[in-house]
């Protein structure tokens, strides 16, 4: 369970650091790429992320 956690905050984190980069780059703002990581990330996305639970109770 924690180790799950764990590697999602991770991917999640690594995912909204490297789409943020490649926006600021593009000379778009940082925080539109943090949420573009997020959708795709995310369960509707490419669900790399399916469980939210633990991630909704952060």
């Amino acid at each position: 369970m924690q180790t799950t956690f764990l590697l999602e905050v991770g991917i999640a984190v690594a995912a909204a650091l490297l789409v943020s980069l490649l926006f600021y780059r593009l000379g778009l703002p940082m925080i539109v790429g943090q949420l573009v990581a997020g959708m795709l990330v995310g369960p509707f996305g490419l669900g790399l992320i399916r469980d939210t639970t633990a991630i909704d109770f952060l």
